[in-house]
């Protein structure tokens, strides 16, 4: 049986050496070399602030900390994704609901949502959307909209959309916070490692 990788890392000769050398100097935790990799980041996406994490999971869940939205309160999530988001919002206190995703993206569906959002209008809420498949398009720029018009907080999962763009924004500066992974098979790999991306203090 021949397997069909989802995905496979594409790395230079250099990348080693900058590795090797990163363990050579005797310091492997954060320092100079995460603080630039952290202000190239928001520099590329086109955010004021990067914190890097250890996982995209544990972004997202400081993400859903950082809201401050009182414990139990809904997070709307696209119904088809990965377990890691729907484990985020556990984590931080808060539960998930499902909206439908729209067949032809696979991401979550600016009408489902907006009915949603009706349904509850009033209540402390907040919105993950899944740049899922590296998607970014007209439904996010939606979303988004859709969450300023009902007062919900907005979250976007770009953690396989990291160099997309849509309409001369990038992929991970949608959100109130936007949150990225760096795991074996995303599109920029560091073995394991997420960064949370915002424009807020």
């Amino acid at each position: 049986h021949t397997m069909i990788p989802l995905a496979e890392p594409f790395m230079q000769p250099e990348y080693a050496d900058a590795v090797r050398d990163q363990i050579m100097s005797g310091f492997i935790g954060p320092g100079k070399a995460t603080e630039r990799f952290s202000a190239q980041l928001a520099k590329h996406v086109g955010r004021k602030r990067c914190v890097l994490t250890t996982s995209g999971t544990v972004a997202l869940t400081v993400s859903f900390r950082a809201l401050g939205l009182p414990r139990g309160a809904r997070v709307l999530l696209p119904a088809y994704g990965v377990i890691s988001v729907v484990n985020a919002v556990i984590e931080a206190g808060l539960f998930p609901h499902f909206v439908d995703i729209d067949r032809s993206t696979g991401r979550m569906c600016p009408l489902s949502l907006g009915r949603a959002l009706y349904d509850t209008e009033g209540e402390q809420q907040a919105v993950c959307f899944v740049d899922f498949a590296g998607g970014v398009g007209e439904d996010l720029v939606e979303i988004r909209q859709l969450c300023e018009e009902y007062g919900a907080l907005f979250i976007e999962d770009a953690a396989c959309a990291l160099g997309h763009s849509f309409d001369s924004t990038s992929a991970g500066a949608f959100g109130t916070t936007s949150t990225l992974s760096f795991a074996p098979q995303k599109i920029v790999p560091t073995v394991q490692g997420g960064a949370i991306l915002t424009d807020d203090s």
